[in-house]
């Protein structure tokens, strides 16, 4: 949690520091994506996402194209949780 937390101050430092130059600087923060783990694994992971699964690699597609495209041009110094609830826990 701790190297999460400095990841998300990082990246609104950044964000201010090369705002100016037009530069955007966000984060994502994914989630564990299924790779035939096993039984064991998943059986104590999969209760701790709301959404009662691991995320298909796809899964992640949309967040990065909008942060990549135009859509999000005014968005700088954020983070976006794509974790199928499990930050919600």
């Amino acid at each position: 949690m701790v190297s999460k937390s400095a990841l998300m101050n990082l990246t609104r430092y950044l964000a201010v520091y090369w705002g100016r130059a037009g530069v955007r600087v966000n984060t994502l923060v994914f989630a564990g994506v299924f790779a035939d783990q096993d039984r064991e694994f998943l059986r104590a992971y999969l209760p701790k996402v709301p959404l009662g699964r691991m995320a298909d690699p796809t899964d992640y597609d949309g967040p990065v194209v909008f942060l990549m495209s135009d859509a999000s041009r005014y968005m700088t110094g954020s983070t976006m949780v794509v974790d199928g609830g499990f930050s919600a826990m």
